[in-house]
C-alpha cells in the first residue's frame, strides 16, 4: 500500500471513511531510524526459565526501562500487570517447558500483559530445538512452542510482531544479537517465524558497526 493510503487511513477523516467502507486500515509500521542508539526505545519486559536470566545480564544495552515479570529473582524491577508502562518489547523463556501440562505458563504468562503492549511492540519466545530433546515429553512440549506463537502472531494489532527462537546448546551469547534485531523497528515486517540459534565463534565488538572490516 502506497504511503499516501496508510496517511489518508490514520487520518481522522480517513478512519471513519475506511471504516464505512470496510475498506483495510492498515498500520503506521515503527523503522529503524538512522542514529538511534538503542534497539529498543520503551519498556523491555522479560520472564520465564535460566535464558531469561541471560538476557537480564545484557536488557540494559538494549533499553534503559528493565522490567522481570513471574516467578524467580530477578534483578530488574517487577512489573505488574494493570499498573506498569506499555511495553515495546518482551522476551519469555520456554526453553524449561518440558511436559505438555506445563504449556499453561504461556498462558499465564502472556495473557495479562497483551492489553499493556505498546504499538509495533516486539515479542521473542525462546525454546530449544524439540529434535534435540531425548525426554519425548519435552520434544512435544517444545515442538507445541510452534503453534503457539505463530496464532498468537496473528492476534497481535498494531503493527505487533512474534517470533519463536530456538536457541541451540552453546549458543546462549548469540542471543544478544538476534535479540538487538528481533525487538527493534528493523524487523517491522518479520512475524509469526521459527528461528534456529546456532554457536558462532566470533563475537561483534561493535553493535554500532556490526559489519565492520567484513567483505561481501
Amino acid at each position: 500500500m502506497s504511503d499516501r493510503y496508510i496517511d489518508f487511513a490514520n487520518s481522522s477523516i480517513g478512519h471513519r471513511v475506511v471504516g464505512a467502507l470496510g475498506l483495510p486500515s492498515p498500520v503506521r509500521l515503527e523503522r529503524w531510524q538512522a542514529g538511534r542508539l538503542r534497539p529498543v526505545e520503551g519498556a523491555l519486559l522479560f520472564g520465564g526459565g535460566a535464558l531469561a536470566a541471560t538476557v537480564g545480564a545484557f536488557a540494559q544495552k538494549l533499553t534503559d526501562a528493565v522490567f522481570a515479570y513471574g516467578p524467580g529473582e530477578w534483578s530488574a524491577n517487577p512489573w505488574i500487570p494493570g499498573q506498569g508502562p506499555k511495553l515495546k518489547a518482551v522476551v519469555f523463556d520456554a526453553s524449561e517447558l518440558l511436559h505438555t501440562d506445563q504449556l499453561k505458563q504461556l498462558r499465564e504468562f502472556f495473557q495479562p500483559l497483551l492489553r499493556s503492549l505498546a504499538p509495533s511492540a516486539h515479542i521473542v519466545i525462546l525454546g530449544r530445538a524439540p529434535e534435540t530433546q531425548r525426554d519425548p515429553f519435552a520434544a512435544s512440549a517444545q515442538r507445541a512452542l510452534e503453534g503457539f506463537a505463530r496464532s498468537l502472531a496473528k492476534e497481535l494489532r498494531s503493527g505487533g510482531t512474534l517470533q519463536l527462537l530456538y536457541v541451540g546448546e552453546g549458543a546462549e551469547d548469540q542471543l544478544e544479537g538476534a535479540l538487538r534485531f528481533f525487538l527493534s523497528p528493523k524487523s517491522a515486517f518479520v512475524s509469526g517465524q521459527v528461528l534456529r540459534l546456532s554457536p558462532c565463534a566470533t563475537q561483534v565488538p561493535d553493535w554500532t558497526r556490526p559489519l565492520a572490516g567484513r567483505k561481501a
